[in-house]
């Protein structure tokens, strides 16, 4: 068995649903162990990870980016072989809602 740490600005947030949290908790977790391996993730591997539907990631990876959780980067735009990196916006001692 293993423990998830979510951030508690991230938890705390009233406007976010559940599995937004689940999905950066898990995002979190994977940087936090230094295996970084959910920027190359897709939609359906982070989707197997949380038990939930592709559509529904992308829509939470939205939702997240647009409170400034995280922020979705590519590199190769334009080419077949586009990589996304998402970067983790809030660490685990951001207690304080942002003004």
């Amino acid at each position: 068995m293993r423990s998830m740490i979510i951030p508690a600005i991230v938890s705390a947030d009233r406007d976010l649903p559940a599995n937004a949290k689940l999905l950066y908790g898990e995002m979190f977790n994977r940087e936090y162990d230094a295996i970084s391996c959910f920027s190359i993730m897709t939609n359906k591997q982070l989707a197997e990870l949380c038990n939930i539907k592709e559509d529904t990631v992308y829509r939470l990876l939205r939702k997240l980016s647009k409170k400034g959780y995280i922020r979705i980067e590519y590199e190769n735009e334009g080419t077949p072989f586009k990589e996304r990196k998402i970067r983790l916006l809030v660490g685990p001692y951001d207690h304080f809602a942002r003004v």
